[in-house]
């Protein structure tokens, strides 16, 4: 009934309602009707329909927030809030006579008639003390779910923070934050812009986007193209950055589909969260290498109709530009002629960034792979053209119009490289024809996968000093690639800076270049000056992208003076401080230092090779799967990311690993790990050798020795795999003569019982452990006897005499005896209570009967269950006086603790702790493991053994 309530008022106004709050509604242009949704007919579908909204519990803001496209008053804020993470499939192929771009789909495919009401509201702080403006948007499948609302009545240049929440509802959306643009005419001091392109989810992960959030540093996000590819690669479920859909994406569902999973890599989410995007499409968004009437591997013919599922180019491109509008924090640009991207944004007095579509807009045809040399022939054909005339004429009153408002900079953001280059030391053509062949003043490219900066020169038309920069016109910094490979793909560093050496040689107005590094560059504009990081134009590059790490290295540094035209020199070399980490300078030197900034922990510091810039892969089990347990979906990946160690980690290449109920009690419950992590690695415990040690830990521990322990906190990256990284807390060293397999299992088990029982016991005390012959119980018995305890436990009637081989005193077999009866005949003589079970499920409310006043029951273990989870709950929340338990009770997680490990190896060494091994089992019957253990019948641990990689172990 409340809920009934909360959303009456909602669904009275949708009579009225034009849904125009939300912009996708009219996705791409409010002046293209026929390319957006028919909001009145929406409108009407779910009044006539009377369909009730969604339960917001059934709702999840499945993909953060973000923001875009800043004015001095106002920005886009975008969501996604919907039942599902799966995207609408409203787009089919149809046949007969329809209106020409209707997405009336009605006919073909039901659209969800179930309205969804957000509530957005935007504030000057966190807390939302101050709102300046808030309002109510709705949204349907017909638009993916998407949420696309104009912020409005904000002041020039100001930091603001978001939210929505779906209405009636506490359901809210993350925490957003985003900024404003200067006024036109404002005196602004600085802005920082921080500039990405070619984000290849499955070449490798999107480091870059994490690292620059994190540093914080700069105003804006700016993306110059290849936000996602259209090309699949990978298995779902096997290879870690497998693309969604599996193969070449064509229809809307498929673009949909692709650039949610994007929006899923979790340092992307963060960028999208944290700052207000400027973007602007490349060819990747739609297919590569796009032009106006096609792309390479799709053309206007019959035969590539068919081969295409009946799909044409001029659908391709509407699916794909729909989806990105819905997905975009992208405004809606008031299109005159056609559909349109380029646009402007005037940043005060001190520069205009002016964004252009050099690839769909009118494009003439360009090289496709196969027409190469005849494209060759038309370079300098007078009736080319790269933006299409209307695009030339806007771009050139652009900069006319920057210069007489007064303006200082022009920087113009465009996807391809702009300066001539001679390709000769990396290509066999030397000239590039997918890129200008103009000259201009201050550009930013994308594309090319590679760092180019440059002095723009009318080479052959004008005099250029290269040692001065007098004559250039301008200056250009490309930027290299957040995934995608470069020039110096496959390549060691030496080699690609050699590569580098040729192409700074046969072009002399090329002052740096650099092929091997992903990441991306940091412009700082200030009216004296362009400039890069801080105080120093730095390009920062992410040392490796096969794996998700936080490391951050400068690579170079530039700056360009107001009114020089060109880099700024000293003695005739180009600025730089010093030298450059990687790459070729005209002149300079290349000085490798490996400094690395750690983004998560703001350190600095130097790391080998090996670590930082080779691809290391390890064979791991993963799971990625809401459909059946692990032992049904576990698949082998031979080439999963090697874990990345910081400087409080050890890296361990594992031997032997043993399994906890919690791996899959945890990944399977009601809020699956995969919602955090994709491609899951279970296991916690383990046993092996020192493979790296961090910079705080390396003292402690030698390369080879022999250790044991557990992974807590992150599993995720679990021990089913090579190698794991582990904190120095979690780990002990493996007495000489303990076998492997004994001791991989000492863990999480061995924490957590010693953490139950050390702090509650004397020696001589009375403990009672329920469950004593499973894998957390045959510790828990050695460890109380080990504290000098007298032990009583439970078990089945097969188990007895293992319970006392490892040590009880007494033992009550609950397959013929009532324990709760039997505990209490002895009355209150325990001093702690540990309980592995969870059953009976009086045990706890009966314990004042057989525990000491001043004693604790400790549980631990639990049925997967709601009628165990509300046992648990009752126990923690309801007190004695309103028929809750009396005495002490405390629900118990294993935490890090480097004594506790000491003193396992202590008595491991003694014999007082020893293995206690159900089962063990080779690496391919890793499944069939899981399988013995959710018997709930194993003795002791289940253990999987490790194959060793050879060739790992002697690098």
């Amino acid at each position: 009934m409340r809920f009934f309530l909360l959303v009456a008022a909602p669904l009275a106004s949708l009579a009225s309602a034009s849904f125009d709050g939300n912009l996708n509604y009219h996705s791409p242009s409010r002046r293209h009707e026929g390319l957006g949704i028919d909001v009145h007919k929406v409108a009407r579908r779910t009044l006539v329909k009377r369909a009730a909204p969604w339960d917001p519990a059934h709702l999840n803001f499945t993909h953060g927030v973000a923001s875009g496209d800043p004015y001095p008053d106002s920005v886009i804020l975008w969501t996604r809030v919907a039942p599902s993470l799966e995207n609408d499939r409203s787009n089919v192929t149809v046949t007969g006579n329809v209106p020409f771009y209707s997405h009336d789909t009605e006919k073909y495919i039901k659209a969800s008639p179930n309205p969804i009401c957000v509530e957005y509201c935007v504030g000057t702080d966190s807390n939302f003390s101050s709102v300046v403006d808030q309002g109510t948007a709705y949204t349907t499948s017909d638009i993916d779910y998407t949420v696309k609302i104009e912020a409005k009545n904000l002041k020039p240049l100001e930091t603001y923070y978001y939210q929505f929440t779906v209405c009636g509802s506490n359901n809210k959306s993350p925490l957003g934050r985003t900024k404003t643009s200067p006024d036109h005419d404002d005196a602004v001091s600085k802005i920082g812009l921080a500039i990405f392109s070619c984000s290849n989810y499955q070449n490798g992960y999107f480091n870059a986007y994490g690292n620059a959030a994190r540093k914080d540093n700069v105003d804006f996000f700016v993306h110059l193209g290849d936000y996602i590819y259209e090309s699949g690669k990978g298995k779902l479920g096997q290879d870690p950055r497998a693309t969604n859909p599996e193969k070449e994406i064509i229809t809307l569902y498929d673009y949909r589909t692709r650039i949610a999973q994007y929006r899923a890599d979790l340092d992307l989410r963060l960028a999208h969260q944290n700052f207000a995007w400027i973007t602007v499409w490349d060819d990747h968004e739609v297919a590569n290498n796009g032009y106006r009437d096609g792309f390479s591997g799709m053309n206007n013919t019959e035969a590539s109709f068919k081969k295409f599922g009946g799909v044409s180019v001029d659908s391709r491109k509407m699916n794909a530009v729909r989806a990105y509008f819905e997905w975009m924090p992208i405004r809606q640009v008031d299109m005159d002629d056609n559909l349109r991207i380029w646009r402007n944004f005037k940043m005060g007095k001190l520069f205009d960034l002016i964004m252009l579509d050099t690839r769909n807009y009118d494009r003439s045809i360009t090289t496709l792979d196969w027409n190469d040399d005849y494209v060759a022939e038309l370079v300098d054909d007078a009736g080319r053209s790269l933006m299409g005339s209307l695009q030339e004429n806007w771009f050139y009153n652009q900069l006319s119009e920057s210069h007489e408002r007064g303006a200082t900079w022009r920087i113009i953001g465009n996807q391809i490289v702009f300066s001539r280059m001679n390709n000769s030391a990396v290509s066999s053509d030397p000239l590039n024809a997918d890129q200008w062949d103009i000259p201009n003043t201050a550009f930013l490219a994308g594309d090319s996968h590679a760092n180019w900066v440059s002095d723009l020169v009318w080479l052959d038309e004008t005099p250029y000093d290269q040692v001065t920069g007098a004559g250039a016109i301008g200056v250009e910094f490309a930027g290299t690639a957040v995934s995608s490979s470069g020039y110096g793909a496959g390549r060691s560093i030496a080699n690609s800076s050699d590569r580098s050496a040729a192409l700074v040689r046969d072009n002399r107005e090329l002052q740096w270049t650099e092929g091997y590094y992903r990441g991306y560059y940091e412009l700082y504009i200030s009216p004296e000056k362009l400039h890069a990081h801080a105080s120093a134009n730095v390009i920062p590059g992410s040392p490796s992208v096969a794996s998700r790490n936080p490391f951050d290295i400068s690579l170079a540094n530039f700056t360009v003076k107001a009114g020089a035209n060109h880099l700024e020199r000293s003695n005739g070399s180009v600025v730089v401080q010093g030298s450059v980490e990687s790459g070729a300078l005209q002149r300079g030197k290349t000085t490798p230092t490996n400094l690395t900034l750690n983004t998560v922990t703001g350190t600095w510091n130097v790391t080998g090779f090996e670590q930082m810039f080779m691809a290391q892969t390890m064979k791991a089990w993963q799971y990625n799967s809401t459909k059946g347990g692990l032992e049904k979906n576990l698949q082998i990946n031979d080439a999963a990311p090697q874990p990345v160690i910081t400087d409080n980690e050890i890296l361990i290449q594992v031997h032997a690993m043993a399994l906890n109920p919690v791996d899959y009690k945890v990944t399977e419950g009601p809020i699956p790990l995969r919602l955090v992590g994709s491609n899951i690695v279970p296991g916690a415990d383990f046993c092996g050798t020192v493979a790296k040690a961090g910079k705080k830990v390396a003292d402690e521990f030698t390369i080879g020795e022999w250790v044991y322990g557990c992974k807590s906190g992150a599993p995720t990256s679990g021990s089913l795999a090579q190698y794991v990284a582990v904190s120095r807390e979690m780990l002990g060293r493996l007495p000489e003569g303990v076998k492997v397999e004994d001791a991989a299992g000492v863990g999480i088990v061995g924490l957590t019982e010693y953490q139950a029982l050390a702090p509650n016991v004397k020696s001589g005390d009375k403990v009672f452990i329920n469950g004593g012959s499973g894998g957390t119980g045959v510790y828990g018995i050695q460890i109380a006897k080990a504290l000098g305890c007298h032990v009583t436990t439970t078990c089945s009637t097969p188990n007895v005499e293992l319970c006392k081989s490892l040590g009880a005193d007494e033992v009550i077999d609950y397959k013929t005896t009532d324990i709760v009866k039997e505990l209490s005949s002895k009355g209150p003589i325990y001093s702690v209570v540990v309980d592995n079970v969870g059953t009976p499920a009086n045990l706890y409310k009966a314990s004042p009967s057989y525990l000491l006043p001043s004693g604790k029951f400790v549980q631990i273990g639990m049925t997967p269950s709601l009628s165990s989870m509300k046992q648990i709950c009752g126990n923690l929340l309801i007190p004695g006086f309103l028929g809750g338990g009396k005495a002490s009770y405390q629900m118990l997680f294993a935490k890090p603790s480097a004594d506790a490990m000491t003193q396992f190896s202590a008595w491991m060494k003694e014999g007082k702790l020893k293995g206690v091994i159900d089962s063990v089992f080779e690496w391919e019957n890793a499944p069939k493991a899981f399988e013995k253990l959710k018997t709930g019948r194993a003795r002791g641990k289940v253990v999987v053994m490790v194959p060793q990689d050879k060739a790992k172990e002697n690098a």
